[in-house]
C-alpha cells in the first residue's frame, strides 16, 4: 500500500504496450480523482505520446507528458494527417487490403544516436541524454512500463520514491519493487 501525502507530486510512467497502457487505465482514474479531492497537490502520466490521445478529454486533473514517437497519429495539433485511411500515403505507413499499417522501421530510427534498449545498463548510466525534464519535480513514481530506462531515468530525475517491478537490472534503481 503506497501513502500519498497532500504534498506529493506523483508520476506515472505508464506501459509502451497498448494492451497494457489499456489495463492501467484505472491507476490514471485514481490519480486524477485524488488531485481532485486534494489528495496529493499534483500527478502527471508519461506515455508514449500515441497512446495519451487515447485519454483526450478525460482525467482534466493530470498533467501529459508525451515520450517519444513521431507517428501522424500522435500530434494531430502539428496540422499532421491523423486520418487512419490516409496514412498509407505518409512516410513509414503502408498499406495492406486497404488497412494502413506502421512499418516495422521508421525514419525516427535513422535518428535515434543511441539503441532502444543497450545490452549494459552502465551504457544507460552514462548517457548524455538527461532524464525527462519534467520528471524532475515529482515526489513518487510509479513505474508501470517495466523498462530499465525508465527506472534510470526516475532515479537521475531525483524522484525520492521510485515503485515498480524490481526486474531486469531494475531493482538498484527502485525503492520499493
Amino acid at each position: 500500500m503506497i501513502e500519498l501525502l497532500p504534498s506529493d507530486r506523483l508520476l506515472l510512467r505508464m506501459p509502451s504496450w497498448l494492451g497494457d497502457f489499456v489495463m492501467a487505465e484505472p491507476i490514471a482514474r485514481a490519480a486524477d480523482r485524488a488531485v481532485r479531492e486534494g489528495r496529493i497537490a499534483a500527478a502527471s502520466l508519461a506515455a508514449p505520446a500515441r497512446w495519451l490521445t487515447l485519454f483526450e478529454g478525460r482525467f482534466p486533473h493530470l498533467t501529459r507528458l508525451p515520450m517519444g514517437g513521431s507517428s501522424p497519429i500522435v500530434t494531430p495539433s502539428t496540422g499532421a494527417n491523423t486520418n487512419p485511411f490516409e496514412l498509407a500515403a505518409e512516410p513509414g505507413w503502408r498499406s495492406t487490403g486497404g488497412k494502413p499499417v506502421r512499418e516495422m522501421r521508421s525514419a525516427r530510427d535513422d535518428q535515434r544516436s543511441e539503441p532502444l534498449l543497450a545490452e549494459d545498463p552502465a551504457t544507460l548510466l552514462a548517457s548524455s541524454r538527461p532524464p525527462h525534464i519534467a520528471w524532475r519535480n515529482h515526489t513518487l513514481a510509479i513505474l508501470l512500463d517495466g523498462s530499465l530506462r525508465s527506472a534510470i531515468a526516475a532515479w537521475r530525475a531525483g524522484i525520492p520514491e521510485r515503485i515498480g517491478l524490481a526486474r531486469g537490472g531494475r531493482a538498484p534503481f527502485l525503492t520499493r519493487g
